[in-house]
């Protein structure tokens, strides 16, 4: 218990010294290029994001958790899993970067993101590599090695953007910047991997990639369903306004939500591979740890909520100028998910570990019902307005699926268990 303790506390240090560093670090990377982008540039820059990260989660198909939660549970198949993923994400990534560049083609014309989508989209492929790097070190809890790659490659992305500016090469210079940066945060990764004695490989064996696909489907859907959830916002507020400014008045408000979602982030991150290996032993355990860290989240989750509302103004207009100070009351009114987003973290840890499998995916669908409708029926007549009010109900909505889930789930495993013992 003691050897325990000490490799979660040292591992959360890591992790959240990591994620504080660079979320700073991406915070003010995002504050110079709203200071350089114009609010229109702003908003296709947040509308080309949304088929970036769509890109990714397609490529990742929930192969990350079955990473994350095997090889945690035993270090020896790291190398065998990295071989295979890193070969099947490749064809996934090209897969997927034609899929969503189809999917473009045949929306409404707009010049500007025909030209930029390309490029958006080939950041597809490292992204998707160094994830892959990164989930290896997570999993084998190298959280260190992951801490210092994460702080380099925002450290990075910084430098790049500051020499984007000084050549005044505007989106298609800061779309290339980013596919720069993640190349480089890729080899900083795999130096950390060869050293732990790993190394990368191809490996095409189509068992091999069945068995993969087959076991993370579920969290692959679930993935899918998490992002589209996340920006179907933006993606909507772009397609049925049509108006860019509009769309990165929101998109500032949003992405410092994701900023500060720094604390769940890494206390996820490092309670995962302990969950993953509590789940298999014992099932009253891990409610317990869940349960415990649900309340964990809450408490943080309101304060930071309350903090993010008060001090409100003075973000948006000391980080992103005068010129976002429409977005101040966007912010206010998403500090309500703040606090359910936190408490998802806790669920999503919970869930990954079990295994429950398909009714993730119906739950999941059933919170991306609520976002749809809530932002067909609100974004037309509030606007970006209507678009935070729709993410706060679908958030808080899908926190109260959720928990409805697993409570369910661990009813039915007691039930069975004291079946069992009767009989």
């Amino acid at each position: 218990m003691h050897n325990t303790l000490k490799r979660l506390i040292i591992n959360f240090t890591s992790i959240f010294s990591a994620n504080f560093i660079s979320r700073f670090l991406a915070f003010i990377y995002f504050t110079i290029l709203a200071r350089y982008l114009t609010t229109q540039e702003m908003g296709l820059y947040g509308y080309l994001f949304v088929y970036i990260g769509v890109g990714n989660i397609l490529t990742d198909f929930g192969i990350n958790r079955i990473l994350v939660r095997d090889v945690a549970r035993d270090h020896s198949l790291a190398q065998n899993y990295l071989k295979h993923i890193v070969t099947l994400r490749m064809f996934l990534s090209l897969v997927s970067a034609i899929l969503l560049y189809l999917i473009i083609l045949m929306l409404p014309k707009d010049t500007k993101v025909l030209l930029l989508a390309p490029l958006a989209l080939l950041s597809i492929f490292p992204y998707s590599l160094s994830f892959t790097l990164d989930y290896t070190l997570k999993a084998r809890e190298k959280m260190r090695s992951s801490a210092i790659s994460m702080i380099s490659f925002e450290s990075l992305k910084i430098l790049l953007l500051l020499l984007v500016i000084w050549l005044d090469f505007r989106l298609i210079g800061i779309l290339s910047m980013l596919i720069l940066a993640f190349i480089l945060y890729c080899l900083i990764l795999y130096s950390f991997i060869s050293q732990d004695g790993l190394r990368l490989g191809w490996g095409f064996s189509l068992p091999a990639w069945k068995n993969i696909l087959t076991a993370s489907l579920p969290f692959a859907l679930f993935n899918v369903m998490e992002i589209i959830h996340s920006r179907l916002n933006l993606f909507l507020l772009k397609n049925l306004l049509n108006d860019d400014v509009i769309t990165g008045y929101y998109f500032i408000a949003y992405q410092f939500i994701v900023v500060i979602l720094i604390l769940p982030a890494a206390s996820s991150i490092v309670i995962q591979p302990m969950f993953s290996r509590h789940f298999a032993l014992s099932t009253d355990k891990i409610h317990n740890e869940y349960i415990l860290f649900l309340k964990i989240m809450s408490v943080l989750g309101l304060f930071i909520a309350i903090m993010v509302f008060i001090f409100s103004d003075f973000i948006i207009v000391l980080a992103f100028g005068t010129k976002y100070i429409p977005s101040i009351n966007i912010l206010k009114i998403l500090t309500i998910s703040i606090f359910f987003l936190f408490l998802q973290y806790a669920n999503s840890a919970f869930l990954i570990a079990s295994d429950i499998k398909w009714r993730i995916l119906i739950f999941s669908l059933l919170q991306l019902s609520i976002n749809f409708i809530s932002n067909l029926v609100l974004i037309p007549k509030f606007g970006a307005v209507g678009a935070a009010w729709a993410h706060n109900i679908s958030t808080a909505g899908g926190f109260i699926l959720f928990s409805i889930m697993i409570r369910l789930y661990m009813q039915s495993i007691r039930s069975s268990y004291n079946n069992n013992i009767q009989v």
